[in-house]
């Protein structure tokens, strides 16, 4: 039997240094090719290789990304493709749309630092490549089931909960499922050392707090300093490390702005702990690296903010810090919070607080041995977020590719 020819568009950079769309995006192909022919499309020129991958960098070039699509099966993409390349929306082959980021809501707080008109603009641009993806779409996917009930209502508003799809699956697994990010394959291994006795002001023997991924507008990094002043005065061997710099794609930095980054910065010179208790990484570390900063910590934090955001993200940084088996604080209120409590895997906090971030840490701190103590409760979380476990729903797919029901209607 041939292989179904799945292409998949990366929105976003896919190379040594990438945000979690482009993450995504690898992470997909790869865990999708004992499944299908993979040809993975990049929007840059990308350095990263996989045996079971064809890459092929698209560019700007709509003509370059026409021709990958013609040559496939299934296509999966995500992001502002059908808004940069509208021929997408034309195509015979079933689309399935990837929609784990729900934009809409996570650029309300993203262009905050914008004036109202040009919010307003933004919002009204994002809520029309979102209809516009679940106008055209053939399957979706998304992260978790706080997403898919958000993905569902959205549906229902566009008309595709309806007659012909209900009638071909009424749990309506077969329109929108849940595909979450994943763990990276195997047990990660330390291979250098790169912040303890290496970093300048971060000792062979210290205790390593982490922040591990970028500061962004929902994210409450501000608590977490504050809580270090404390912490500080009792325990000096405490240093906090800030792994994220500026998105590594230049594009979405220059849109996303610094100025929490900045205000995170300048409040950590304020209280004095600028480069002495807390440090701030200079550029994004590679996603081949990240495992190294991260068995080198003690304790991986994840603090947000009390919006509507929290409610339906999936922070892939928890995915690392479980991965690393990294005992983990976090805010209150996200589903990873739940599963952090679930499983025993850390500290959960209420936001904002500092004093309870300051007690959590100074709980975990105290523990002997803090990471073996944890070490399997880990264990138990692992076996159940694989990548290849996560792709499940899209092998299904892959199995029997279709357009949607209601979209066969319209054709005939």
């Amino acid at each position: 039997m041939t292989a179904v020819k799945l292409l998949v568009i990366s929105p976003d950079v896919v190379d040594s240094r990438m945000a979690g769309p482009g993450i995504r995006s690898w992470e997909l192909a790869r865990a999708l090719v004992p499944h299908a022919s993979v040809t993975l499309a990049t929007p840059n020129t990308c350095s990263l290789a996989d045996s079971g991958i064809t890459i092929q960098s698209y560019g700007s070039d709509g003509a370059a990304l026409k021709r990958l699509v013609e040559q496939s099966d299934v296509v999966l993409m995500q992001g502002f493709v059908l808004h940069d390349f509208p021929f997408v929306k034309e195509i015979d082959q079933p689309l399935i749309v990837d929609i784990y980021d729900p934009l809409v809501i996570e650029n309300l707080e993203a262009h905050d630092f914008r004036s109202m008109a040009e919010r307003h603009n933004v919002h009204n641009r994002d809520l029309a490549v979102i209809v516009e993806q679940l106008s055209v779409g053939d399957f979706f996917i998304c992260a978790n089931e706080r997403q898919r009930d958000y993905w569902m209502g959205m549906l229902s508003a566009t008309g595709r909960i309806n007659p012909y799809n209900y009638r071909f699956d009424r749990s309506l697994r077969k329109l929108i499922d849940v595909v979450p990010f994943g763990l990276s394959d195997g047990v990660p291994q330390l291979t250098r050392p790169v912040l303890k006795g290496v970093r300048s002001g971060i000792g062979a023997n210290d205790r390593l707090v982490i922040w591990g991924g970028g500061i962004w507008p929902w994210l409450d990094p501000l608590t977490l300093i504050q809580a270090m002043k404390v912490i500080t005065t009792e325990h000096k061997d405490v240093k906090l490390f800030f792994m994220g710099n500026e998105h590594p794609n230049p594009d979405i930095a220059a849109v996303l702005g610094n100025s929490l980054h900045a205000h995170a910065v300048r409040l950590s010179k304020d209280l004095g702990l600028y480069n002495k208790t807390v440090f701030f990484n200079d550029r994004w570390v590679p996603y081949g690296d990240r495992h190294n900063c991260l068995l080198e910590a003690d304790i991986g934090v994840c603090l947000h903010q009390n919006f509507i955001e929290m409610r339906y993200a999936y922070r892939t940084r928890y995915l690392d810090y479980v991965w690393c088996g990294l005992p983990i604080i976090a805010s209150l209120g996200d589903s990873w919070s739940k599963v952090v409590e679930e499983f025993g895997l850390g500290k959960v906090v209420a936001n904002k607080s500092v004093d309870q971030v300051v007690a959590a840490l100074n709980e975990m701190l105290a523990i002997p041995n803090l990471r073996e103590a944890y070490g399997p409760r880990f264990a138990k979380v692992r076996e159940k977020l694989s990548w290849h476990q996560a792709v499940r729903p899209l092998v299904d797919f892959l199995s029997n590719p279709r357009k949607a029901p209601d979209k066969l209607a319209q054709a005939n």
